[in-house]
């Protein structure tokens, strides 16, 4: 045991980040679904210890080793996150804003089917409860292709289904799309200009071309976030251990003692 202990110190230079590079994965893979919010915090903590206890010390190749740690995760990651999407069918909630960006307190529910892949036909389905009187015959769902055209389409072109009990109305529409990455929102004009905020999907592509489209912005803000975060952790680490190196505990004085 001491040999392999003894091993991994006198090759931790490869050792390290390595390992890093394994339990940063799996611990971003569970965050996923868990705990998202604070991957940004998780990859920099386990790299951090991971270069502490295998004792990679020197400042130069913690900072290096991190980098590179960072890089690698991140494109493993992206492929992850790309995996996920394309088996997803989310349904996403918003609400309707008013021009000047207040809430109006009419919900929306918003789909579309398929949500990834290259299909022949997609099916956006959109509900749609009002708070107050809201004019559905004025909404309007715009199919916008990232870096290409918008596709308006009127309430009139879509099928609509009334639920008067809960107040509620449903708006369907099916089309073909072009090979491309999309987002959509809603517009009306009841009681002023409303709109939602715009909504992911459809990705009419393959995984591998979302995750290169995906990858440079992913890649560049995660491992800049990552690597900040990882530096301020080194550095009050070096802070606490020479802080503790140059006021050691001063032994109690003869004074101090307790007669027997």
């Amino acid at each position: 045991m001491n040999f392999n202990k003894q091993w991994i110190y006198d090759n931790n230079k490869v050792i390290a980040p390595v390992l890093a590079i394994i339990f940063s994965t799996l611990a971003t893979l569970l965050a996923i679904y868990t705990v998202a919010e604070f991957i940004f915090v998780l990859v920099p903590a386990v790299t951090f210890f991971t270069f502490h206890y295998t004792k990679l010390y020197k400042m130069k190749l913690r900072l290096l080793g991190g980098l590179i740690v960072f890089i690698v995760v991140v494109f493993i990651t992206a492929g992850l996150a790309t995996n996920i999407i394309y088996h997803a069918e989310p349904t996403y909630q918003t609400q309707f804003y008013n021009s000047n960006g207040n809430q109006t307190g009419t919900v929306v529910l918003a789909s579309v089917s398929p949500f990834a892949g290259t299909s022949s036909s997609y099916n956006f389905q959109i509900y749609i409860k009002p708070n107050g009187t809201f004019d559905y015959k004025s909404v309007s769902l715009n199919i916008q292709e990232l870096g290409g055209k918008t596709t308006v389409v009127h309430y009139s072109q879509m099928a609509n289904t009334t639920y008067p009990g809960n107040n509620t109305i449903r708006l369907t529409y099916t089309t073909s799309l072009a090979n491309g990455i999309y987002q959509y929102n809603l517009t009306a004009q009841s009681n002023g200009s409303l709109h939602t905020p715009s909504i992911n999907g459809p990705f009419n592509t393959s995984p591998f071309s979302y995750y290169t489209y995906v990858l440079p912005v992913y890649a560049i803000y995660y491992t800049i976030l990552y690597e900040m975060v990882f530096l301020a952790g080194v550095f009050i680490a070096r802070s606490l251990s020479r802080s503790r190196r140059y006021n050691p505990p001063q032994p109690p004085q003869a004074g101090d003692q307790k007669n027997n």
